[in-house]
């Protein structure tokens, strides 16, 4: 019997709430939406949504299940508005939201929580403390983004909550067990997944993008996500500057997608400025049609000093891009082991834009790696991996 014939006979119409972090346009939201979706449309699991946070998505969670935010969303009281509820003593009787939204969690009866990030973590012991029920947690980010913005997401009391962990790739699965003490928490691998044949439907052509660059026949390099230390924008500048002191430097551009930050932006023209050379780096900001963006790319460039399986690489091998990354940043030098791009040494910008002007001097050769990236990544189609995690709620429930 394969697994959705386990499903459908040890747990019918099983009831699962599922924790997101936000629902912003970024990596972790959007694969598990990809995954939701594809639970959706070939199991019984019946789903609620819990977000901690808002964000553009909403309505892709709202599509497929009952959707409750547990930030309040609504401005604080004005001092007035206080002083009256405390003149009425409705601000005594008045439940808070997030009263009500567990109010309405508690007559969920649930048989699971699923929770999606370590940023779910502290609302995921709570759930599993109020109701006994299993929980799996599915953990997308590695030591550093652990210990700088959620330290005690891991700490022995959380942890012992968790029925079942799931991490994204080799390298973060290894790194969280060396870092942290997961010793009675069984961790699962199960890669990122993209919808690669959504991917080959872009809103633009690639000529029409690169015309709105004011571009043409140059070799562009595409780098995509939140400009911070973390995903290595501060790289991506410094190796465009090294091609752009080199012989090729009329040949290649540089194209950043995602969200801008100013002090990014203007602290690099302030530097080409003071340098007196023209800025080779365009800066997009965010889009929800990246695909239409990447197909424009002739390679993909991740620069990130950690990155456990980003979205934005997949997304680039799904369009063909070959793929140049460094060495022990996270998952995504295993998805171009064998082909389908280069890795290099860990922070070595010189031997990151050597790469680059090799792919510029042999356009065939790049184009040819990128097809084998798309090759790769069909391995993480979420038709691929998606199966992977409804076995694993299943082995939990079964257990339970």
């Amino acid at each position: 019997m394969d697994i959705f014939g386990l499903a459908m006979t040890f747990v019918p119409m099983p009831k699962i709430l599922f924790i997101s972090h936000d629902a912003t346009r970024t990596g972790a939201p959007i694969v598990f939406l990809h995954q939701l979706k594809w639970l959706r449309e070939n199991t019984n699991i019946e789903m609620c949504f819990l977000l901690l946070d808002g964000g553009p998505l909403i309505p892709d969670f709202e599509a497929l299940g009952r959707t409750l935010l547990w930030k309040v969303s609504s401005p604080p009281p004005t001092f007035s508005q206080r002083v009256i509820n405390r003149a009425t003593g409705l601000f005594k009787k008045t439940p808070s939201h997030r009263d009500i939204v567990l109010k309405e969690l508690d007559s969920g009866q649930f048989d699971m929580v699923y929770s999606n990030t370590v940023a779910s973590h502290e609302v995921g012991m709570l759930l599993k403390k109020r109701w006994n029920k299993p929980w799996i947690s599915h953990v997308h980010e590695m030591p550093f983004s652990i210990r700088s913005f959620y330290a005690n997401s891991l700490r022995p009391e959380v942890m012992d909550g968790v029925d079942r962990m799931i991490s994204v790739s080799k390298s973060c699965k290894r790194l969280l067990q060396e870092n942290f003490d997961l010793k009675n928490t069984p961790v699962d691998l199960v890669y990122e997944c993209v919808p690669t044949s959504e991917m080959k439907k872009p809103l633009r052509t690639r000529e029409e993008v690169r015309l709105s660059w004011g571009l043409k026949n140059e070799f562009i390099v595409g780098g995509s996500g939140v400009m911070s230390w973390r995903k290595g924008i501060d790289l991506f500048i410094e190796i465009s500057r090294i091609i752009q002191n080199s012989s090729a430097s009329q040949e290649i551009r540089f194209v950043w997608v995602g969200a801008i930050k100013k002090d990014v932006v203007e602290g690099y023209r302030y530097e080409c400025m003071q340098l007196g050379i023209v800025p080779s780096v365009i800066f997009t900001d965010a889009t929800s049609d990246p695909a239409s963006y990447f197909q424009a790319f002739d390679a993909f460039a991740l620069t990130s000093r950690e990155d456990p399986f980003p979205l934005v690489a997949l997304e680039a091998a799904a369009l063909k891009k070959p793929i140049i990354c460094f060495e022990n940043s996270g998952g995504i030098p295993e998805l171009i082991e064998h082909q389908g791009g280069k890795v290099v040494p860990y922070l070595d910008i010189k031997s990151f834009a050597d790469q680059i002007i090799k792919w510029t001097s042999d356009r065939n050769a790049a184009s040819t790696i990128g097809e084998s990236a798309y090759q790769e990544v069909q391995r993480y189609d979420v038709k691929n991996v998606a199966p992977q995690v409804l076995e694993i709620i299943t082995s939990v429930l079964q257990k339970k």
